[in-house]
């Protein structure tokens, strides 16, 4: 007896879940996580399945229901806003040519309020029966899909793949990480700590700051809090942690600069203000003061760096702002160790250059953003250090796995994160 399912009525239904069992009976259904708040998954009959195939077909199920939820959850926070907002989260996490996007821009093609409800009704739709979208045998797969977004944006909005692969990627997104290591620091490790809250991150502040220093401090969004990934370094000199609005940022700037170096600088935003999270270090030698320059564009950086480098090199830098109004800050430290500065929209040009300075520089700090629908890798190198190693797009168990890997021959010294609006979304 062949195994079926019955209780479902036929149609866009039945089809969509038929997509989405061919998509994930390839080993994606194994080690699917799946939220603890993920609402219940009502399952058809099945009808002469063996006990494995059944539990497969719920597992295949379950997930589908899941990327479907999640999927509507996440046009449900993009619909929340006002016009201008719709549009910035439409586009937020496009990169132009990736078939693996969770952007509803690569699937569904510009913003258009029309079309944007359009999607949204039919997911919701598709919600109630644990599927989504329409059958359309013309344009199958993802490739036909997304020329179906930049080609015949209507048609996107009525054609089951752009569903279903929005939705399975959306369904199974988990946020990103690069990790830069060099060389071992001595015979002891510092801390990892991820998805802390703001009261864990200062506890843990306090209680490691006897024997290590605070270096790096990455922020996000997750599920609608805000979390904090932090990196330890062995060594005495932890110095303020302090967050606040750029007015307050400068002045506490001003007030420990005799005494402490910024050595990281976070930007982000909370509601409508731009906040500064800074992160210094006691000064370990008499060196004069370091330097905080804020708004800068790509030129301005530029210049700026080239003005302070007989006395002070660019140690780090951090991209901020919205849309066409972004900007750069640049932090220096006392010394004439400025390195190579790059910023390319290519990987494989960043890494040929990368490989091309590390017999005779330390990437000492590297940022990854989108712009206009391309992914840029950016660089600060310094002189007179030993070469370091890069590791990007890693899971969130991926980093700490590479961590402890390396342990005994390396020491962690700056992360990166990108968290697209799947894993943003409660």
């Amino acid at each position: 007896m062949r195994c079926s399912t019955t209780g479902w009525r036929r149609g866009l239904a039945q089809t969509t879940m038929a997509v989405w069992l061919v998509c994930l009976a390839a080993g994606a259904v194994e080690g699917y996580e799946i939220p603890a708040d993920m609402p219940k998954t009502p399952f058809p009959e099945f009808n002469g399945c063996s006990a494995s195939q059944e539990a497969f077909l719920k597992d295949a199920w379950r997930a589908a229901h899941h990327a479907t939820w999640r999927s509507s959850k996440v046009l449900d926070h993009i619909m929340a806003g006002d016009e201008n907002e719709r549009a910035a989260l439409w586009t937020r996490d496009y990169v132009a040519g990736s078939n693996e996007s969770t952007s509803p821009r690569a699937w569904f093609g510009s913003y258009d309020r029309q079309r944007a409800g359009q999607v949204r009704d039919a997911l919701e739709k598709a919600l109630e029966r644990c599927v989504k979208g329409q059958p359309d045998q013309k344009y199958y797969g993802p490739d036909k899909a997304m020329y179906l977004a930049s080609h015949k944006t209507s048609w996107a909005a009525f054609n089951n793949d752009n569903y279903a692969y929005f939705a399975r990627h959306v369904g199974a997104y988990e946020p990103t990480f690069s990790a830069l290591f060099v060389p071992k620091e001595g015979s002891r490790t510092g801390g990892l700590y991820v998805d802390l809250s703001w009261e864990s991150l200062v506890e843990r502040w306090k209680a490691l700051g006897d024997n290590q220093y605070l270096a790096d401090v990455e922020t996000y969004v997750v599920k609608g809090q805000r979390r904090y990934l932090a990196v330890w370094r062995v060594g005495k000199g932890n110095g303020a942690l302090w967050a606040s609005p750029w007015s307050e940022f400068t002045k506490k700037f001003a007030e420990w600069k005799d005494t402490q170096d910024l050595i990281d600088v976070e930007a982000y935003k909370s509601g409508d203000t731009w906040m500064f999270l800074g992160v210094f270090r006691h000064k370990q030698e008499k060196t004069g003061d370091g330097g905080l320059l804020a708004g800068l564009t790509w030129q301005e950086l530029l210049d700026k760096r080239k003005e302070h480098a007989d006395t002070a090199y660019l140690a780090d830098v951090e991209r901020y702002g919205d849309g066409s109004a972004r900007q750069f800050i640049g932090v220096w430290r006392m010394g004439r160790n400025n390195g190579a500065f790059y910023s390319y929209p290519d990987w494989d040009d960043f890494k040929g250059k990368a490989k091309e300075l590390s017999g005779s520089q330390q990437l000492a700090d590297f940022e990854q953003f989108l712009e206009d629908g391309k992914w840029h890798y950016l660089g600060v190198w310094r002189t007179g250090a030993p070469a370091s190693e890069l590791l990007v797009n890693l899971t969130r168990s991926k980093l700490i796995e590479k961590w402890k890997d390396r342990a005994a021959t390396a020491t962690l010294v700056d992360v990166e994160e990108y968290t697209a609006l799947p894993a943003v979304v409660k």
